[in-house]
């Protein structure tokens, strides 16, 4: 399974919107059958700042349901399976409260994102709970500005979009 880019439908009037971030169901329909059972938050408050890129090995692997919630993100998920027809190429995706965009990453692939504004707030719920102990890291997280986190090249492929809620 590739990552998939999600768009909740917001339904909007006078006061704001409303949107369903979450529906097991409408997830399965599109290949998502994961069951998420750990929700996490973090604040970046310098742009610029890279946190990732971060996996589990089994077998405490974990997809990911990730969003921003606050302020905009650019979001990245690598496959790092050895044999897959895709490993190494990546999929990388602008994440905002604004736009509501999220992304499916499975397990098999890194993540991880490069704050675009200060304050960003960055949501994601796990597949499956996991221990520091059994998290790696492949880059460390810096607060120093840098050039893009994954510039165009050859190694990008095609990511899978869905919404949500038709």
């Amino acid at each position: 399974m590739s990552p998939i880019v999600i768009t909740p439908r917001r339904l909007g009037d006078e006061r704001g919107w409303f949107s369903e971030t979450y529906n097991a169901r409408r997830l399965a329909e599109h290949g998502i059958a994961n069951v998420f059972c750990q929700d996490n938050q973090s604040l970046t408050r310098t742009p610029g700042t890279l946190r990732g890129l971060h996996f589990q090995r089994p077998p405490h692997a974990q997809a990911k349901l990730v969003r921003c919630i606050a302020g905009r993100i650019f979001d990245v998920a690598v496959d790092i399976r050895r044999g897959s027809p895709t490993f190494s190429r990546w999929v990388g995706i602008e994440l905002s409260a604004d736009n509501g965009h999220q992304l499916f990453v499975p397990v098999g692939y890194a993540h991880g994102f490069l704050t675009l504004e200060p304050n960003a707030i960055r949501e994601s719920s796990g597949a499956t709970a996991t221990s520091r102990s059994i998290g790696r890291t492949t880059v460390r997280r810096s607060s120093r500005p840098r050039t893009p986190l994954c510039p165009r090249s050859r190694r990008s492929m095609p990511c899978s979009t869905m919404t949500a809620n038709p």
